[in-house]
């Protein structure tokens, strides 16, 4: 008789679990850095050991979001939404580049403030995955699916660890097809996935049922388009209606809400800006 694995003894987020006391290591790290801007003068070590810590969390941050946003969330977007967990994901890299920037300015109140900021958002991210995302995953993933997410992680964790080729190095060019009008799944209000990022450009597309609305913001500029339905958008005590082929440019970090007069998909592109 073949033997089975049991499904509870496989745990899907083990990895990302480890990934986060690492990240832990690296906020006490940063945290004993910035302590030291607290000196009358401040030595031009402190601020080249602060830029090490801050771009420090660069490749593992990237990397451990690659994987959830890749790998995890779209298995686990069947049983509970993760457009809140992205949100977070896209704030705390705005934040992170904020404090490499502030940093680059050696003024050591924007630094702390930059910091501090940073580092509590991110421990309450890690918080709020690890007592909700997390537990959920593990309880309501098939054994067939945590197969798919831990094999998923791992391929794209050896795709990371290799630089990608130049542009020189690649030969010719080519197309990747991409759907952007997905049915939402049942028993869900809004959908939200990524569907391609190239560089500095993040192409999302979104559905929304009838009758139900989605507050949102975005830390980079956010060009919004109307692919099917209607759709009011409120913002600024304003609003407009958004037909399929008519769309709005959102300012970084300027809150919105969209009300569905009827089931709709739109076009979210997002752009960092320097």
């Amino acid at each position: 008789m073949k033997d089975t694995v049991p499904e509870t003894t496989l745990e899907a987020c083990e990895s990302l679990l480890t990934e986060h006391r690492q990240t832990e290591s690296l906020i006490a790290q940063l945290e004993t850095q910035l302590q030291l801007l607290q000196q009358p003068s401040v030595p031009e070590e402190v601020y080249a050991a602060l830029d090490n810590a801050a771009k420090a969390f660069t490749t593992d941050l990237d990397r451990h979001f690659a994987c959830e946003e890749q790998c995890l969330f779209p298995v686990l977007s069947r049983y509970a939404p993760m457009v809140l967990m992205e949100l977070e994901h896209e704030n705390l890299l705005d934040l992170r580049s904020q404090l490499i920037s502030a940093i680059g300015q050696c003024c050591p109140e924007d630094i702390q403030t930059a910091g501090k900021s940073f580092i509590k958002e991110l421990q309450d991210h890690i918080g709020r995955e690890e007592f909700g995302i997390f537990p959920i995953a593990e309880q309501r993933l098939s054994l067939e699916e945590k197969n798919k997410v831990i094999q998923s992680m791992t391929d794209l964790r050896g795709q990371m660890s290799h630089q990608p080729p130049s542009l020189s190095a690649k030969v010719g060019r080519g197309f990747e097809p991409i759907s952007l009008i997905k049915p939402l799944p049942e028993g869900r209000e809004v959908f939200l996935e990524k569907v391609a990022q190239y560089e500095n450009l993040t192409l999302k597309a979104m559905g929304l049922l009838a009758g139900h609305q989605l507050k949102h913001w975005s830390p980079q500029r956010l060009y919004m388009i109307c692919l099917e339905g209607k759709v009011r958008f409120e913002s600024l005590e304003q609003d407009r209606f958004l037909l399929p082929g008519e769309g709005v440019i959102v300012d970084p970090r300027l809150e919105f809400t969209l009300y569905a007069d009827e089931t709709s998909h739109l076009l979210f592109l997002n752009q960092d800006i320097e």
